[in-house]
């Protein structure tokens, strides 16, 4: 029973540790391309950590696809999940075994089949020369090959195996226990009284193991995947890369080949230039220049298409660097294993060193986690240069800002307020509701969640003639007064890197640096939207003058709450007549 105990401990190992780590990988279709990879169905890791609170159906979320791609769809086909640690995989036409690092395991060597598994009780069945056998973790055969068909280890220690066109079930020694003389697998295993046969074996097989009959099997199966856990369980351990040759054709154009004599191409020569890194891997480079990285097994795992590509071994990731339209350049962290970490919205990331780097976005300079992850003193940062920008300005860097974090209410509420003063209620309301699921004991928040609302019930009664331009200044009137709570209580008005007083605006406000830029900004934005309603012709017009004026008060008394607010923080903003002005 002991050997029993140890022989569970051991396999149940990997499936112990995804428990802690909460991660689940399942194999999944990528459409574009029509191959496989893994993505991550649990706990999620990282930047999409961030992506949970929300949900996926948000705009900023789709930014790298819907799913967490934890291993990029690199092959033909794969086993719907990992068992104990690896899953088979196809890659030109051999089949393999990967860990969740992408890792190859087991060398890619076996025939394809319709279904690829993973492993179970220390074994997978795999196919060689047309027949199925079972390998041990090392890739050695343990059960030769002799089924048409075989399938997984269940709880029981019992598999099923088709031969000469009907089914039948081994032992984990190989031994047939059940003939093979079931038309069905279904037949077999499920339909009572036929099932009687399988069930009985089924038992007898597990009594096997329980009393050490296959004491044997199982320690030599139990120091295999002991060995190979070990290995899988170091981040920085990787499998030894087959010995490739770069080949050349005419043109001068390079590629991968096992050996030179061989016809196939494990990568195929499209490229200029083919660089050794380490660890297997190569920076690959194409005719127009751009740079991808592929390895010594044959996968692309990022696509020649960069600018350019570095690669840091400890760190076990790369940087990407790509080229935006208007000429500006955006950095990326890519795993080993091919995951896209973060959003392309990064202007600079410098060199990896233990998890960490300086990164630069919008002339600001902050840290990023190998994960992805931004550090918050940036965040507060850019949404403080946000509360000094005019709208369409201050909407993409929002925009920018939820993409690095989603999970910021005070992101998710100013873009919302922006939204609701150009007319866009739906995206408006949905960004305040996230928002108010964030924060939800945020009072400026639920303040301006309750104004939007109330707002939209006029809309829908049809009480206002003129609605949409009064949505419009009670928008305004909400994000005035929540940029400057929030750009204070969040400290993103301070400190270095933050907008002074002297690149914010108009001057004319005495106080504290940043924050008095930051409100005369704001106040000045009023006073021009006052200004701008005294002077058009509408106010002229008997039947919208009523609305416009009605306007104008809502942009005052957001001129005087902005006032107050600067106040109370030492900020003295002089009284523009356009505050005081009667229409």
């Amino acid at each position: 029973m002991r050997r029993f105990l140890l022989f569970l401990f051991a396999f149940s190992f990997y499936t112990t540790l995804s428990a802690q780590d909460g991660i689940v990988l399942r194999a999944r279709k990528f459409k574009d391309t029509g191959t496989y990879g893994y993505t991550n169905e649990g706990t999620r890791q990282g930047w999409w950590a961030y992506t949970v609170a929300t949900g996926n159906n948000v705009e900023e979320l789709q930014c790298l696809g819907e799913h967490e791609w934890t291993i990029s769809p690199l092959y033909s086909t794969a086993a719907k999940e990992f068992g104990e640690g690896l899953a088979g995989v196809e890659h030109h036409g051999k089949v393999g075994f990967i860990d969740a690092a992408n890792r190859y395991v087991i060398a890619p060597q076996f025939e394809p089949c319709d279904k690829l598994h993973g492993f179970s009780h220390g074994l997978a069945p795999v196919k060689v020369d047309g027949k199925f056998g079972y390998i041990d973790k090392k890739g050695r055969m343990v059960i030769r090959p002799q089924f048409d068909e075989a399938d997984p280890f269940t709880e029981n220690y019992v598999a099923t195996v088709r031969m000469n066109k009907k089914y039948g079930a081994i032992d984990i020694t190989g031994r047939l226990i059940v003939p093979c003389h079931h038309l069905t697998e279904e037949t077999m295993r499920y339909v009572p009284i036929k099932n009687k046969e399988y069930n009985t074996a089924a038992a007898v097989a597990k009594a096997a193991v329980e009393s050490g009959e296959n004491a044997a099997a199982l320690k030599s199966l139990r120091a295999t995947a002991e060995e190979v856990d070990a290995r899988i369980s170091n981040a920085q351990w990787r499998p030894a890369a087959p010995k490739v040759e770069k080949a050349a054709i005419t043109g001068g154009l390079y590629g991968l080949k096992a050996a030179r004599t061989d016809t196939a191409w494990l990568v195929r020569p499209l490229y200029t230039a083919f660089k050794a890194l380490s660890n297997g891997f190569y920076l690959i480079t194409d005719k127009e220049g751009s740079q991808g990285v592929a390895d010594a097994w044959g996968r692309i795992l990022i696509p020649a298409r960069y600018k350019a590509v570095r690669y840091f071994p400890q760190e076990r990731c790369f940087i990407r660097t790509t080229v935006m339209t208007d000429g500006s350049t955006r950095d990326q962290i890519v795993t080993e294993s091919g995951k896209t970490c973060h959003p392309n919205v990064v202007d600079k990331i410098e060199n990896i060193k233990s998890g960490k780097a300086t990164c630069l976005i919008e002339g600001y300079e902050g840290t990023i986690t190998s994960e992805g992850i931004v550090d918050d003193g940036l965040v507060k940062a850019l949404l403080g240069k946000a509360a000094t920008l005019e709208d369409k300005e201050a909407a993409q860097l929002y925009y920018r800002t939820l993409l690095l974090r989603p999970t910021s209410a005070e992101a998710q509420c100013n873009y919302a307020l922006i939204d609701l003063s150009r007319n866009n209620y739906k995206e408006g309301m949905s960004r305040l509701k996230v928002a108010h699921e964030l924060a939800p004991d945020d009072r400026e928040i639920a303040a301006c969640l309750k104004e939007a609302r109330n707002d939209r019930r006029k809309r829908r009664w049809k009480r206002v003639g003129n609605t949409l331009m009064i949505t419009g200044a009670v928008a305004m009137t909400a994000a005035t007064t929540y940029s400057a709570v929030k750009g204070v209580q969040s400290g993103g008005t301070t400190g270095a890197g933050v907008p002074t007083a002297g690149n914010s605006g108009k001057s004319g406000a005495s106080g504290s640096g940043g924050k008095a830029g930051m409100y005369q900004t704001r106040y000045n934005q009023l006073a021009d939207k006052v200004s701008n309603e005294a002077r058009s012709n509408a106010i002229r017009d008997p039947k919208t003058a009523p609305s416009v004026k009605k306007t104008i008060r809502v942009y005052q008394k957001s001129m005087r709450t902005q006032r107050d607010l600067a106040k109370k923080e030492g900020v003295i903003i002089p009284i523009s007549s356009w505050e005081t002005y009667v229409p």
